[in-house]
């Protein structure tokens, strides 16, 4: 049976176009910002995978799922995430970063990086409780392996990068929240780590599906 053929939950309803399943003239064009007023309260479903019937002063609407289309930046990011996404024995997700480039041409970030060090450092001297709390989650990343001690001879090495980070706290306990890593800083060559990366397709549905499917 055809797709249309399974679609006999519609039989008892007036469509706003009964034959919205075969090319034609489109007839007029509704901006979003008039659909709330169209809208009714009434939604016909069927079969998962299938066609929705939604309730509007026209007539009933189709809403139908149409296969995203990735660009080529999109794509190029699934074909670097796809083979080399693993899991480890503990099992937490491996995935290399999807660079734009083999090499990212990225200049030092040393500098910048220790400079947000001294400005945390400051609030030190004046909050024991969130310094006693960043010392025990610096901790914590060193047992859990999210982080090494750089050998001195290593530190400027062409291939490191440092992401400078920041803190987010309490205010009211001074109790730190969790810790940043901020990607969008400029290195020395005013690339930043997110400049060489591409972002990857969009995870989220878009949001009129949120506002339709309700």
């Amino acid at each position: 049976m055809s797709r249309i053929g399974r679609l006999d939950y519609f039989n008892d309803i007036q469509l706003a176009d009964d034959k919205f399943h075969q090319p034609g003239q489109i007839d007029e064009i509704i901006g979003a910002e008039l659909f709330p007023y169209i809208i009714g309260g009434s939604k016909i479903t069927g079969p998962d995978n299938m066609p929705i019937a939604i309730e509007t002063s026209l007539g009933f609407i189709e809403e139908v799922d149409a296969p995203e289309v990735l660009n080529w930046e999109d794509d190029a990011c699934e074909r670097i995430y796809s083979p080399t996404t693993s899991h480890d024995a503990n099992g937490r997700y491996i995935v290399a970063l999807p660079f734009k480039e083999g090499s990212p041409l990225l200049g030092n970030s040393w500098e910048s990086a220790l400079r947000r060090f001294y400005l945390l450092e400051k609030g030190f001297l004046t909050q024991p409780i969130f310094r006693d709390n960043y010392i025990r989650v610096i901790h914590d990343y060193l047992d859990q392996g999210h982080m090494t001690l750089v050998e001195g001879n290593k530190k400027f090495a062409e291939s490191s990068f440092y992401i400078p980070y920041f803190t987010v706290v309490k205010d009211s306990t001074s109790m730190l929240y969790r810790i940043v890593f901020d990607c969008f800083v400029k290195s020395s060559n005013s690339l930043s780590l997110n400049d060489t990366l591409y972002l990857g397709p969009k995870l989220q549905k878009r949001y009129k599906n949120y506002s339709t499917k309700f």
